[in-house]
């Protein structure tokens, strides 16, 4: 709890009306970060009560109640919480594009982020098809936003991010394939793959898996990343980018749309 609002503690309780920006970003320890719209909060609060229902004497967990959800997070577990968007890193890495130093819903190289379905900006608990916001149960369809979202309102790094960031589309994603090196690495503990450019400079990758239903599925033994690109108009997949911790490497894979994937922006 090192750079938290000193503010932010002595308030037990704060209308959403008086934030001035468009969201708050609680940044964890771990390197990912919590992003909730301010429009969508109700409170914030600090609490002396953990999430085992224990009383302590201090200030143990950071409750925010939106309108739709309750977020309890252990203040040990908070490094920061800002009402200004965390400022993001790219690295030229020698190709066409600079790609961003973490994933979307993260503040950190190692941190997994956010897993988002194509298409969607927001994170959720159910990664299934009926719970797909651009599928159409009604007709069986999928509705149709584009064959490429890099760079729109349906490109999930331009929403979070802003400014010129947005998903890589599949031929910037097959250059970072191509042109690269690639190769298992740890870092901070995290297991994930470092790229290192045709210039010498690196980023790095986490494996942190994808979300399908409700579970989280190959955390720490494969990373899979969106592409801003479907298959073809109407598609029901998008291409992305695979990698294993045994040393494979797969590139313009199809997923289902609705999976929740990891999102390494580009600019």
């Amino acid at each position: 709890m090192r750079r938290f609002a000193m503010t932010i503690m002595a308030v037990v309780t704060i209308a959403a009306a008086v934030f001035a920006q468009n969201s708050v970003y609680i940044c964890r320890n771990d390197g990912n970060v919590v992003t909730i719209p301010d429009s969508t909060i109700q409170s914030m609060e600090c609490s002396k009560v953990d999430s085992q229902e224990v009383t302590h004497t201090n200030y143990v967990m950071q409750i925010v109640r939106t309108m739709s959800n309750t977020y309890s997070i252990p203040l040990s577990a908070i490094d920061s919480i800002s009402f200004v968007s965390p400022k993001y890193e790219a690295v030229d890495l020698g190709l066409s594009v600079k790609w961003a130093t973490c994933n979307v819903g993260a503040t950190k190289p190692e941190g997994y982020g956010g897993y988002y379905a194509w298409g969607e900006t927001e994170e959720k608990s159910d990664y299934s098809k009926s719970t797909y916001k651009y599928y159409n149960s009604s007709t069986s369809s999928y509705v149709d936003i584009g064959s490429s979202i890099s760079g729109t309102e349906y490109d999930v790094a331009r929403a979070k991010w802003g400014g010129r960031w947005r998903m890589p589309t599949v031929a910037e994603q097959q250059e970072l394939n191509d042109k690269c090196t690639w190769a298992e690495f740890t870092y901070n503990g995290v297991a994930g793959e470092k790229v290192t450019g045709p210039n010498g400079n690196s980023i790095f990758l986490p494996a942190s898996g994808d979300r399908y239903g409700t579970d989280v599925s190959g955390a720490g033994a494969n990373g899979d990343y969106w592409s801003g690109t479907l298959v073809e108009d109407g598609s029901v997949s998008a291409y992305d980018m695979d990698f294993y911790s045994n040393g494979r490497h797969y590139w313009n894979v199809l997923w289902d749309r609705y999976y929740g994937l990891s999102v390494r922006p580009v600019e």
